[in-house]
């Protein structure tokens, strides 16, 4: 995963869309995690946008796996606006933390 950070506690990598079960998700690992909020066991509420889509970035609670990293299971409209699906690598993933529930990029 490639990685490099933007100001406002903002991440962006690239990734390969897997299946939990029928969920898809991307892994964000606990390096990726702990530059949005370190050391950070609950859910974490961010903002998401998938190559680039869509134009307002989606509110996504990503859950922990329990070693640091989180599962950041993407919702059937972002990846409809970002036209990707499960076995897909995106070309960027961009996820900002959620001040008080909402933030803007």
């Amino acid at each position: 995963m490639f990685l490099h950070s933007i100001p406002r506690m903002q991440i962006s990598f690239c990734a390969t869309i897997e299946m939990n079960g029928i969920n898809p998700f991307v892994l964000v690992s606990a390096e990726c995690a702990a530059r949005i909020r370190k050391n950070w066991r609950k859910p974490l509420p961010v903002l998401v946008r998938v190559n680039g889509k869509p134009e307002k970035p989606w509110r996504i609670n990503m859950m922990p796996v329990g070693d640091g990293s989180f599962y950041l299971y993407l919702h059937g409209n972002v990846r409809k606006a970002s036209r990707t699906q499960a076995g897909d690598s995106t070309r960027t993933g961009q996820c900002t933390r959620c001040l008080r529930g909402f933030a803007k990029l």
